[in-house]
């Protein structure tokens, strides 16, 4: 036992026994009565003594005192009203999971409140008089961009007078759906519940912000099922509300937790990267401790307690003995979303000192490619305490920067990282898609000296799967979204095509004869195909990629999307650049086997790379190429794009930079020399970049743009260049979204489809 630990033994016994001293010198003294004495004996044994044993071996009095659900101010609260709590454009209303650690249903109360610019934009739905929408927005959420304002006005067509309690629902399911933003989950501390005063101030900050903000009561709490809480069941009670905003909305969910609830968002976030579910993009932390032992010592209720000797004998250890913990400072090193953590110098219920050592703590043992940690610190002179950080004036700005920083970026690995996870890709359809095909495509790689199997979806022209969606065994409601006005004008010869595929497949393919009927409709339907190569991660089924097909699908293009070896159920071989050019290669030969119709080629990100090494080898071995060529979100060269990366930023000013990272990788022969491939093959070429790229910056695209028109022949096909507005927030994956996207493509392909270059 060392010194330190004996001297705060003593310490402690000696604090422990000022008290009962005090007690005995005053009746010595004569200052109080035996009575008294023996009255003030006995409350000190009750207080300090009896009292911590029984929180000792009472587990629901230690639930108790750390959520404190008993606690429900202000009084009276209509849930089912919360207008009455001074929100405007709020729905509530309840999500119900099934427990199976405590083999119930847990029913929980939520309220959604809208974007302070839905409100506006739409209160005479919404049944709210202009003047009570005054405050919702703020000014820079008042600018809406065109993707945006394109939503709202189809919503107005949509929902025409004032929504009523029987379409609320509806309608902001649909703004979750189909308007462009954010959502941000909040996850309160304890006492009261999600009405109470600090945490509707917060809402209305984030709604004037132009935030969708969803909280939840847990378990205990408010109105949410009378279970009595613990920490994994707090967590299930977020994880389930989380999924279910998800399966309403592409757009970002942001998590914010507040006090406990930053250890609730801290525990979730391990938990989602633990099962591999894709989790919010970044977190936000605002009064955060590092774990419930310290936190408990530094709270005002213990103070009486902290320096008596059995203090972690009776209240620490059994807590932590009950899985009662919130270990942030474990679980910040076991996720890697962007953390900004928000702390008020005078918080007095969560001290400054244990969210700045949860800051230093993270930064300790995070890995360096993961999202970066943001300390906020809010002086004491401003008073904001523990509960009112939400009145700085500065916070708008904060996490509005943060926010849109990483809306759309994921902190993950690259071919080990399958999300969605438990993918079953024989199965395309629970990813969302509607006549669609699972096959593999297997080629001999002589490199490897093996065979290489490769994953690969097909994916019909949406006219296709509407007239012969009885074939395909899919329902008329299903192929509503599958084609758009203009590929539904269908041509004498695919009319004819089309007919004499019914006639030869009258009854429902099934599985056994899926692939034959995909193949005829291949080789005998006019059309044209899109062969999809992706970016690293993941693989052809994620949620960005199936958008993309899914849009491609209403134009009326076949889609033919591989993973390169080593992704998604590809063969588990690991991928070189020379091997995915060669695994592309392979399934362009299978396409072009089947069909006369023209195969475009598609790269994103990594893809792009893939795309112009592919056209350099097919001009070289004067293979027959594509057409034409989209290039989204393409880099110049992997050089470059190292340097540019998010992940790099904290060495790429290294002087050893180049030697340790770039020069070993082009030694290696992984280059994705786009700009010297560009100007190796005629065709034409497509270049889409969204300005707020943040993965593949904006000025990469546009260098490999600039080198394109300095390099090609004057004969080769053209160049173009679309630019989309960073205010749009299409980032690194989205550009799918883009209004616009299905002109610019369809003219593109339309100009070029039979051209020779």
């Amino acid at each position: 036992m060392s010194s330190l630990t004996i001297h705060r033994i003593i310490n402690n016994l000696f604090s422990s026994t000022v008290l009962p001293g005090l007690f005995v010198f005053a009746w010595l003294a004569g200052f109080i009565s035996l009575v008294t004495l023996k009255v003030c004996l006995v409350g000190f044994v009750i207080f300090f003594i009896i009292l911590p044993l029984i929180f000792r071996f009472c587990v629901p009095l230690q639930r108790g005192i750390l959520f404190l659900t008993f606690i429900t101010y202000p009084p009276n609260i209509d849930f089912s009203r919360p207008e009455k709590s001074g929100l405007t454009g709020v729905r509530n209303l309840y999500v119900t999971h099934r427990d199976e650690e405590e083999n119930c249903d847990i029913n929980l109360g939520v309220w959604h409140i809208l974007p302070g610019f839905v409100v506006r934009r739409m209160h005479h739905q919404l049944g709210v008089s202009v003047e009570s929408t005054k405050n919702v927005s703020d000014s820079e959420s008042d600018v809406i961009p065109a993707p945006v304002e394109d939503a709202l006005n189809g919503l107005a067509e949509r929902f025409v007078d004032p929504i009523g309690d029987e379409r609320k629902n509806e309608f902001f399911e649909e703004v979750l759906a189909k308007v462009p933003g954010g959502v941000v989950l909040y996850l309160h501390g304890n006492t009261a519940s999600r009405a109470a005063p600090h945490r509707v101030e917060l809402f209305q900050v984030l709604q004037r912000m132009g935030y969708h903000v969803v909280a939840l009561d847990y378990r205990g709490y408010g109105d949410s099922g009378r279970v009595s809480p613990t920490e994994n069941g707090v967590v299930r009670d977020a994880l389930a509300v989380y999924k279910y905003i998800r399966q309403l909305t592409p757009n970002p969910i942001f998590l914010w937790g507040h006090s406990l609830g930053t250890g609730v968002s801290t525990h979730l976030l391990s938990v989602m990267q633990k099962q591999q579910i894709p989790a919010p993009p970044a977190v936000v932390l605002e009064s955060p401790f590092n774990n419930i032992r310290e936190e408990i010592r530094e709270h005002p209720f213990s103070k009486f307690f902290r320096h008596l000797p059995w203090f972690d004998f009776t209240i620490s250890e059994p807590m932590y003995r009950n899985s009662l913990r919130f270990e942030s400072d474990v679980h910040i090193g076991e996720f890697p979303q962007p953390i900004l953590i928000l702390h008020a110098e005078d918080d007095l219920v969560v001290p400054f000192k244990l969210g700045y050592k949860l800051y230093r703590r993270a930064l300790d043992v995070r890995k360096k490619n993961w999202g970066p940690v943001e300390f906020h610190r809010f002086e004491g002179s401003s008073h904001y305490g523990h509960k009112y950080i939400c009145r700085a004036p500065n916070l708008p700005e904060i996490v509005r920067k943060f926010f849109d920083t990483y809306r759309n970026e994921y902190f993950i690995g690259y071919t080990e990282i399958t999300y969605p996870p438990n993918i079953d890709f024989s199965r395309p359809e629970k990813s969302g898609l509607t006549g669609v095909r699972n096959l593999y495509v297997t080629h001999r790689d002589e490199e490897e000296n093996c065979d290489i199997n490769l994953g690969v979806w097909h994916i019909l022209p949406g006219f296709v799967v509407r007239r012969m969606h009885h074939q395909l065994g899919v329902s008329v409601e299903s192929t509503k979204n599958v084609s758009d006005s203009e590929s539904d004008v269908i041509p004498a010869p695919v009319e004819d095509a089309l007919n004499g595929l019914a006639e030869r497949f009258v009854d429902p393919i099934g599985d056994e004869r899926k692939n034959e009927f995909f193949e005829e409709v291949l080789a005998k339907v006019p059309g044209g195909v899109v062969l999809y190569l992706h970016g690293n991660t993941a693989s052809r089924a994620a949620p960005h990629r199936v958008e993309l097909f899914q849009v491609l699908q209403r134009m009326g293009y076949h889609v033919v999307a591989l993973d390169y070896r080593g992704y998604g159920d590809s063969g588990r071989v690991s991928p070189t650049e020379n091997g995915v050019v060669r695994d592309a290669l392979a399934v362009y030969k299978y396409i072009r086997q089947l069909t006369p119709n023209p195969i475009f080629l598609w790269g994103h990100s990594l893809g792009t790379g893939v795309s112009t090494h592919l056209l350099s080898v097919m001009q070289k071995q004067q293979i027959p190429a594509p057409p034409a060529v989209v290039l989204e979100s393409p880099f110049n060269n992997i050089r470059e794009e190292i340097r540019e990366h998010p992940f790099s930023k904290f060495f790429r000013h290294l002087p050893w930079f180049d030697f340790t990272i770039s020069e070993p990788m082009y030694r290696n022969s992984l280059r994705f020399e786009s700009d010297v491939h560009i100007g190796e093959f005629p065709q034409p070429i497509l270049i889409l970049h969204a300005e707020d790229d943040l993965v593949v910056p904006f000025k990469l695209g546009y260098k490999l743009y600039r080198r394109a028109l300095d390099v090609r022949k004057k004969n080769w096909g053209p160049v173009e260049f679309h630019r989309f507005e960073g205010s749009s927030h299409y980032g690194h994956k989205y550009i799918c979204r883009a209004p616009n996207l299905p002109e610019i493509v369809r003219k593109f392909f339309d100009t070029y489809r039979n051209e020779v270059f």
